[in-house]
């Protein structure tokens, strides 16, 4: 499963939106597997949840980032056809 939300991270493109969390993720999943072999079953499930919850991070903030993008995109376009002109404000 964690494998699974990591794989959906990366193809809403969690590398360019939260680089930070994908490594995280992919970091906690190995350790999971590692922990797994070595027989503590506990804390490799523990790291798994936590791989899990940064996937789902990741997505969320991709998922934000390139909405904010299609956000400046279409209000370049609106500027335009008004006629304005002028760049529009970058929103945080």
């Amino acid at each position: 499963m964690a494998a699974n939300a990591m794989a959906l991270a990366e193809e809403v493109g969690a590398a360019t939106y939260a680089p930070l969390e994908l490594r995280y993720a992919a970091e906690q999943l190995d350790q999971a597997l590692q922990l797994q072999e070595s027989g503590d079953t506990a804390q490799a499930r523990r790291r798994l949840e936590q791989s899990l919850v940064n996937s789902d991070l990741a997505v969320a903030k991709s998922r934000l980032g390139r909405t904010r993008e299609a956000v400046q995109v279409q209000a370049a376009a609106n500027a335009q056809l008004r006629g304005d002109g002028a760049a529009p404000v970058d929103t945080p």
